[in-house]
C-alpha cells in the first residue's frame, strides 16, 4: 500500500503548483494542459506497477496490455491534431488569438491574417496588450504607420513595462516622422 500512497503523492505534488490556485506567469502564454501532466503521469505508472505486482496473473497482464495499447493509440491520434504550431491553436480566447497572430507575424510574415486575429481578439478584450502590440506590428507591415503607432501606444499604456511594444512604438513614430519629412520636401 505504500507504493499506492506514493503514486497519489506524486500526482498531487506535480499538479498542485499548476492548478491555478495561485497565478503563475506561464499560464498567460500556454493553455496546453498536457504539458503539466508529464511529471504527474509518474503517479499512475506507479499505481499500475503496484496493481500488477499485487494481482499477478494473466487477466491483470492482458488488462494492462489493453490499457497501454489504448493510451498509445490515443497519444498517436493526438499527433495529427497538433502537428505544427498553427494547427494547435483553436483561437477561442484573446490569448490564443494573440499567440496565433504572433505566430503568423513571426513565421509567415502574414500581416493581414495576423491583424484579423487581433481584431477578433480585441473584440473580447480591448485591453489585451499583446493583441494591441501584434496589431501595431501588423499595421506597420501594411504601411499604416499612424494606426500602428496608435495600437502600440495603447499597448504601452496598458502595460508600461512592455519593452518590445515601447521599442516598436518608437520605431513606428520614427518611420512616420521620416515619411512626413520626406513628403514635406516634395
Amino acid at each position: 500500500m505504500p507504493l499506492l500512497a506514493c503514486a497519489g503523492a506524486v500526482v498531487l505534488a506535480a499538479l498542485l503548483p499548476v492548478l491555478g490556485f495561485v497565478p503563475f506567469h506561464f499560464q498567460f502564454y500556454s493553455t496546453v494542459v498536457e504539458h503539466y501532466l508529464y511529471l504527474a503521469m509518474l503517479g499512475p505508472a506507479l499505481a499500475l506497477t503496484w496493481a500488477l505486482r499485487r494481482f499477478d496473473g494473466v487477466v491483470a497482464r492482458v488488462a494492462c496490455a489493453a490499457m497501454l495499447v489504448a493510451l498509445a493509440t490515443r497519444a498517436w491520434s493526438q499527433t495529427w491534431v497538433w502537428h505544427d504550431s498553427l494547427s494547435m491553436f483553436a483561437p477561442h480566447t484573446p490569448t490564443l488569438r494573440y499567440l496565433l497572430a504572433d505566430e503568423l507575424l513571426h513565421d509567415g510574415d502574414d500581416g493581414e491574417a495576423a491583424a484579423a486575429q487581433c481584431r477578433a481578439g480585441l473584440l473580447d478584450n480591448p485591453r489585451h496588450s499583446g493583441l494591441l502590440y501584434d496589431m501595431g506590428r501588423a499595421l506597420e507591415r501594411e504601411g499604416r504607420l499612424d494606426l500602428a503607432a496608435m495600437a502600440l501606444a495603447t499597448a504601452v499604456h496598458q502595460k508600461p513595462d512592455f519593452g518590445a511594444a515601447r521599442a516598436e512604438l518608437l520605431q513606428a513614430r520614427a518611420e512616420q516622422a521620416l515619411l512626413e519629412t520626406a513628403s514635406g520636401l516634395r
